[in-house]
């Protein structure tokens, strides 16, 4: 990072997702050491059952997708998900 870059500035936050998206599931399992997945499947599990049929999910910050098959399992009738993220590098690995 260069002297003075702003970390928040999201040209900067999307680079720095698509440099890393190839590596991000290892690297996010690893460093959690595997707790990203069961915190991910415990979110999910506590989201209520919704009563509108073939409702849509939506994923803010979706990354490569990796809590799509716990929001499909959960709601094995969705109708959709709806991913949005900053970084088309992660959203291609999605």
């Amino acid at each position: 990072m260069a002297a003075g870059q702003d970390i928040y500035d999201a040209q900067f936050v999307k680079g720095v997702f698509d440099r890393c998206s190839g590596q991000y599931i290892t690297f996010s399992w690893i460093c959690s050491f595997g707790f990203t997945e069961r915190w991910r499947r415990q979110c999910v599990e506590l989201m209520p059952v919704s009563q509108v049929p073939r409702p849509t999910g939506y994923d803010l910050m979706a990354g490569t997708g990796e809590v799509w098959p716990h929001l499909l399992r959960r709601f094995p009738d969705i109708g959709a998900i709806t991913a949005v993220d900053i970084s088309s590098g992660m959203h291609k690995r999605a």
